[in-house]
C-alpha cells in the first residue's frame, strides 16, 4: 500500500504529532509499504525542504512547507508532490492549532480537498475542539463552536474512509455531533532497547549505590514536562510508605526536558522531602537511554490528567516498557466522566507488546483495508 501522511510540522522533537507521524510512516515502510510525508505549515523552516530522511534506519521521503509561505504556494507543492507520489490513500494527522495560532483554520477543508485531487482520506483527530465543558471559560467556548464547525467542515469535504482518534473523550465528542469515529490507541514513541550492564552500573553509581544493593531501593520517575499543577507530594508520600514498609529506599528520577518551571518544582520536592527521598534529575537523553531507564524503574508517574490519558504518548512509553503508570493528576470532567473511565479500564487491560509502533500500524492497516473491502 502506498500512503502520504500529512501534518503541520515534522521538526523532529518539537512537534509530537510530527514525531508521531514520522514514527507511523518508518514503521510502515518497514513493514514493506511505501509512505511519505509532508508538513503542511511548517514554523520551525524558512525554506522548502524535499529529501529522503533517515529515521530508525528507514528512508523516508518529505516535503516541509514552511507556514511563511502564502497557502496558495503551500498548495500547489503539496499537489504535485502528492501527484508524483500517487498515493492509495492520504493520512490526515490533524491537530487544528497547527495550522493557525488560535486554532481557526477557516477553509482548510477546500485547502485539503485541492491537495487531495480526489484520492481517499483517513483521519486522525489527535486533538479536538476546546470548550467542551461546563466548566470551560467562556472564552473557550466560543472558540471551540468555530473549531467544531472547522472539523465538521473537513470531514463533509473530504468525506474520509476511515476517521480515528486515539482515546474515550474524542470518541465521546466526535459521536456526539453524529460523526462515527474509531479509537486508535498510540503507540510508544520509545522503542525497546536491551538494557546494557554498564549503563545500568553507571546509573546505579549516579544514583549513590551499588548494582548488587539495588533491590533495595525503589525507583519511581517521570518522563517529560513537570508541572507544579500535578502536586506530586501525595503519591510520593504514599511510595515513600510502600518503600518503608518493605525497608527500602525511595528514589525519585526525572528524564528528559521538564521547563523552568519543572525545574522549580522538582527543587521544591527535593526540599519538602529532603531526607526522606533522593531526587536525581538525567535531563534530555537519547531514546536507547531513556528505554533504559525506564527498565530501571520501578514504577512511572505520569503528569497527564487521567481523563486525557488516552492520548499521552509519555503513559504509553511507560506502559510499552511494562511499567505501572501512576496517574495523580485531573482534569474533571462531569459530562463525561463515566464514559471516561470505563475507556481507562480498556486501556489497563492492554498488553505491553499492544503499545508498540508494530502493533499499532498493523492496526491501521487492518482499518483502511476493511473500509476498501
Amino acid at each position: 500500500m502506498k500512503i502520504i501522511f500529512i501534518c503541520s510540522s515534522l521538526e523532529h522533537g518539537r512537534d509530537g504529532v510530527g514525531d508521531y507521524t514520522i514514527k507511523l510512516a518508518s514503521e510502515l515502510i518497514r513493514q514493506g509499504h511505501s509512505a511519505a510525508a509532508i508538513a503542511l505549515n511548517d514554523k520551525f523552516i524558512s525554506q522548502d525542504f524535499k529529501d529522503i530522511q533517515r529515521f530508525d534506519n528507514i528512508d523516508l521521503s518529505v516535503l516541509r512547507l514552511p507556514s511563511a509561505w502564502s497557502i496558495t504556494k503551500r498548495n500547489n507543492y503539496a499537489k504535485s508532490y502528492i501527484s508524483d507520489f500517487d498515493p492509495d490513500i492520504l493520512s490526515l494527522q490533524f491537530v487544528i492549532f497547527g495550522y493557525h495560532s488560535k486554532g481557526l483554520p477557516f477553509g482548510i477543508a477546500k485547502q485539503l480537498l485541492f491537495i487531495g485531487n480526489g484520492r481517499p482520506w483517513q483521519i486522525m483527530f489527535h486533538e479536538l475542539w476546546i470548550g467542551i465543558t461546563s466548566k470551560s471559560p467562556v472564552k473557550h467556548k466560543i472558540y471551540g463552536f468555530f473549531q467544531k464547525r472547522i472539523i465538521k467542515s473537513i470531514i463533509a469535504t473530504l468525506k474520509p474512509e476511515v476517521i480515528n482518534t486515539s482515546n474515550g473523550l474524542h470518541h465521546i465528542l466526535l459521536n456526539n455531533v453524529g460523526i462515527n469515529s474509531i479509537i486508535l490507541p498510540l503507540f510508544s514513541n520509545i522503542p525497546i532497547a536491551p538494557l546494557e550492564p554498564d549503563f545500568l552500573k553507571g546509573t546505579a553509581n549516579k544514583l549513590g549505590f551499588n548494582v548488587e544493593d539495588s533491590c533495595q531501593y525503589v525507583i519511581i520517575g517521570i518522563f517529560g514536562n513537570l508541572h507544579p499543577q500535578a502536586k506530586l507530594d501525595n503519591v510520593i508520600n504514599e511510595e515513600l510508605d510502600l518503600a518503608k514498609g518493605d525497608n527500602k529506599s525511595l528514589v525519585f528520577i526525572s528524564v528528559g526536558r521538564i521547563g523552568d518551571e519543572g525545574l522549580r518544582e522538582l527543587e521544591r520536592l527535593t526540599k519538602a522531602f529532603e531526607g526522606l527521598v533522593k531526587f536525581f534529575q538525567f535531563g534530555e537523553q537519547s531514546e536507547k537511554n531513556v528505554s533504559m531507564l525506564f527498565q530501571v524503574m520501578n514504577k512511572g508517574i505520569s503528569c497527564t490528567p487521567v481523563e486525557h490519558m488516552g492520548k499521552s504518548g509519555v503513559y504509553a512509553a511507560m506502559r510499552h516498557h511494562g511499567l505501572r503508570v501512576m496517574t495523580p493528576v485531573s482534569d474533571y470532567i462531569p459530562e463525561y466522566d463515566t464514559e471516561i473511565k470505563e475507556y481507562n479500564k480498556q486501556l489497563l487491560e492492554r498488553e505491553d507488546d499492544e503499545w508498540s509502533v508494530n502493533h499499532v500500524a498493523k492496526s491501521f492497516l487492518d482499518l483502511i483495508r476493511q473500509k476498501k473491502c
